[in-house]
C-alpha cells in the first residue's frame, strides 16, 4: 500500500508559527545595542494596534448531534458522536480595532490520500471561522468573548478501474459562540481554554452507488486548550 499524507504541510506550519512569533517578539523587545529587554510591566495586551496570534484546539474534545434529510423530506440519519484527544490545531489570527474590540479567525487544513491494491482512496478537509471578540481583564487572566460564522468542507473519495468513482461531500455553515480564557505563562505568551457552541446547517451530496442529496441540522459542543501570544 503506497500511502501519501500531508499533514507534514500542517505541522511546518506550526513550526514556522512558533519560529516567527519566538523571532517577532525578540525583535520586539530587542535595545539598539542588541541587548533583550524585560517586557513592559504596564503593558496590557488588546490595546489598539495589537495583534493575537496562535493555535487553537491542540487538545480537547467536542460532541456534535445531527439530523439529515434527503431533498424529498425523508429522514436519512440522525448522528451523535463525541471526539476528544490532542491534535494539530487551527492557526488563529485576530487584529485589535480598538482597545479590547477584536475581528478575525482561524484557519484548518489537512488531507490524506492512499492506494490499495486497485482502489484509491482520497479525503481533505478545510475549514475557515470569522468572529468579533471583546477582551475582559481579570487582573493577570484575560476573558475574551468570541462569537462568528464559519464554513468547513469535508470530503472523501474512491476510485477504482472497474467499479468507476464515489464521493462524498459535506459543505458546512455554522455561527458559533467561543470565548476563552487566557491565562499568562511568559511575556504576552497565553495558554488558551475555551468552551464553544455552534448551531449548523450541512449539506450533503453524494455521487457513485447509492447517490443521494441531503441537508443537515446539529449543534457541537467542545472544549479546547491552545497557546496565544499578543503582539
Amino acid at each position: 500500500m503506497n500511502v501519501i499524507n500531508h499533514k507534514w504541510i500542517k505541522w511546518a506550519g506550526l513550526t514556522w508559527l512558533v519560529t516567527s512569533i519566538m523571532t517577532v517578539e525578540q525583535l520586539a523587545l530587542a535595545k539598539p545595542n542588541g541587548e533583550i529587554e524585560s517586557p513592559d510591566p504596564g503593558k496590557t495586551v488588546g490595546e489598539r494596534g495589537d495583534w493575537a496570534l496562535g493555535l487553537e484546539d491542540m487538545v480537547g474534545g467536542s460532541y456534535n448531534r445531527q439530523t439529515d434529510r434527503a431533498s424529498n423530506g425523508e429522514e436519512t440519519g440522525n448522528t451523535h458522536y463525541g471526539a476528544y484527544g490532542p491534535s494539530l490545531g487551527r492557526l488563529a489570527a485576530d487584529y485589535f480595532v480598538s482597545d479590547r474590540l477584536s475581528l478575525g479567525g482561524s484557519f484548518d487544513a489537512w488531507g490524506n490520500s492512499s492506494d490499495e491494491q486497485s482502489w484509491s482512496y482520497g479525503f481533505d478537509t478545510f475549514g475557515v471561522r470569522t468572529r468579533l471578540g471583546y477582551l475582559v481583564t481579570l487582573g493577570g487572566p484575560q476573558l475574551w468573548l468570541r462569537a462568528g460564522v464559519g464554513y468547513a468542507y469535508y470530503g472523501n473519495s474512491a476510485s477504482n478501474p472497474s467499479f468507476g468513482h464515489s464521493s462524498d461531500d459535506h459543505h458546512t455553515l455554522s455561527v458559533s459562540a467561543d470565548p476563552a480564557l487566557l491565562l499568562p505563562v511568559y511575556h504576552q505568551t497565553f495558554l488558551t481554554i475555551s468552551p464553544g457552541f455552534s448551531h449548523e446547517v450541512s449539506f450533503r451530496s453524494q455521487r457513485g452507488e447509492g447517490a443521494y442529496d441531503s441537508r443537515g441540522w446539529g449543534q457541537t459542543v467542545r472544549l479546547g486548550g491552545g497557546v496565544m501570544i499578543f503582539l
